[in-house]
């Protein structure tokens, strides 16, 4: 680095007398420094005027999120950003627990990266609410049920008149989701239905849940109107929708996969005049119909469907189904 000065030192009589006289030590400071600094106007003198010194196409890089947000599985709002973590309220009415797991359970629903989260009572879904369950899998533990054939068990959860259930995926024990009034269900998917995947409530059991959600059975709609949409069901070896009070009842863009039946009024019930329309939805493993009933006032409509029910429609007169390839009529016998 030195001899790369030596001919500017010499073309400097004062710098040159300098480094002569002066002790060794400060000479060879003086020679360093001089040396430093004259390599960095060199470099600057010969650099090319139209090369930039920036980087004009950085290497991509991905931003970075805490995944902390708030909300709550009711409806509340998930402000968080690029994380799946949420701090959630539980209603008082539930007693449900937190595994903290992410679930491999197959069906037809969404295998979710939600949470999985163990249900010992029902969870309430107030009047007008809105239940997100950010697609976090719900498995009902044994203070709810056993997921037998038994008609004493509590449900999973209660709809209040207006409520919207959605983006939930459901499993285990328990009686599925009872429904007070009207109601919406949105990319609901049931892994595995025990009993019942739902209930539509009547006189019979309107009280019991009324006193779940602790609220006044009176002044709820004499008939509810109902919507399931995008929703899936797995596995119900009795029926998917139990219907005890007459409805207006869509199933849009719903597949089943293994029931006895789809839907079925009360059985032995003449006054349950529900219409029920089905459109663009998959029926598969069906044992007896897609439709069932013993009301002659009620009707089903089927649009877009595609199922392998050996009767898709079993009902007292042809003229209660439109657009079923079959219909057919099976006396109640209790």
């Amino acid at each position: 680095m030195i001899s790369s000065i030596n001919p500017y030192i010499s073309a400097n009589p004062l710098l040159n007398h300098t480094l002569q006289t002066k002790q060794p030590a400060f000479s060879d400071t003086i020679i360093m420094l001089m040396s430093e600094l004259l390599q960095r106007l060199i470099q600057t003198q010969f650099q090319p005027q139209n090369t930039s010194q920036y980087d004009w196409n950085p290497s991509p890089s991905h931003g970075t999120s805490n995944g902390q947000g708030e909300g709550n599985e009711h409806g509340g709002r998930r402000n968080g950003r690029g994380g799946d973590n949420f701090l959630a309220t539980t209603p008082e009415t539930s007693d449900h627990s937190d595994k903290s797991a992410h679930s491999t359970v197959t069906g037809s629903g969404p295998v979710g990266s939600g949470r999985t989260i163990n249900v010992n009572s029902p969870i309430v879904v107030h009047k007008g609410e809105v239940f997100d369950g950010h697609n976090n899998l719900y498995v009902g533990g044994s203070g709810i049920g056993d997921g037998s054939q038994s008609e004493h068990q509590q449900p999973m959860f209660v709809v209040e008149q207006g409520g919207t259930l959605q983006n939930v995926r459901m499993s285990g024990g328990g009686d599925g989701i009872h429904l007070l009034g009207d109601a919406t269900l949105k990319n609901v998917h049931n892994l595995n239905v025990s009993e019942d995947a739902m209930t539509i409530d009547g006189p019979g059991n309107r009280e019991h849940d009324s006193r779940i959600a602790g609220t006044p059975a009176s002044g709820l709609p004499a008939r509810p109107k109902i919507e399931i949409l995008d929703s899936s069901f797995d596995n119900a070896s009795d029926k998917v929708i139990q219907d005890n009070q007459a409805a207006d009842v869509l199933l849009r863009n719903v597949s089943v996969n293994g029931a006895g039946k789809v839907f079925r009024t009360n059985g032995g019930h003449t006054d349950i005049d529900s219409h029920v329309t089905v459109e663009d939805s998959t029926l598969k493993g069906i044992k007896e119909a897609v439709f069932r009933t013993d009301a002659p006032g009620a009707h089903v409509s089927l649009h877009g469907v595609r199922d392998d029910a050996p009767h898709q429609v079993e009902a007292l007169s042809p003229s209660q189904a439109d657009g079923a390839r079959s219909v057919s009529r099976k006396e109640y016998t209790g």
